[in-house]
């Protein structure tokens, strides 16, 4: 499933799952209704169709990322942090950016997010310091962080 035909939530899953699986080993269902602050059964139906989509897959008694997933995760955590960064030399306080960031993202190709970093003068970090070109997202990064907020 192409990046930019996933919503801002479906994203939210996939690094939630991500971060989960790095912490705990696997994602189960009940961790990540449980983090995002929703019903078991709602986390269940938006993880059965992500695996559908073969961005997810059914792991012991969880979930895990497929290659499809984790390059879905790396790309929107490399696109956030730079529109982050931008919004926030913009003006936006950090925490706004952030959170906008987290809307645009999914929106934005990454030719056109590169060129962004490019005429940002290529910034190593985003306003909280995660780095911005990275292979993988962090299990902390502020993608996850901004989720956990939102709930």
């Amino acid at each position: 499933m192409p990046s930019e035909l996933l919503s801002p939530r479906d994203v939210d899953y996939l690094m939630i799952v991500y971060h989960l699986s790095h912490v705990r080993g696997v994602a189960r269902t009940s961790d990540v209704a449980k983090y995002l602050g929703i019903a078991k059964p709602t986390a269940s139906l938006m993880l059965k169709k992500l695996t559908r989509s073969g961005l997810l897959r059914r792991v012991d008694s969880g979930y895990a990322l497929t290659e499809e997933g984790l390059s879905v995760c790396t790309d929107m955590f490399i696109k956030h942090t730079i529109i982050e960064t931008a919004l926030t030399r913009l003006g936006l306080d950090p925490d706004e950016a952030c959170k906008l960031a987290r809307e645009i993202e999914v929106l934005i190709p990454m030719d056109k997010a590169l060129k962004i970093w490019e005429g940002l003068g290529r910034p190593e970090r985003c306003p909280h310091s995660d780095p911005i070109r990275c292979s993988a997202p962090p299990p902390l990064s502020c993608r996850v962080r901004v989720v956990a907020r939102l709930r």
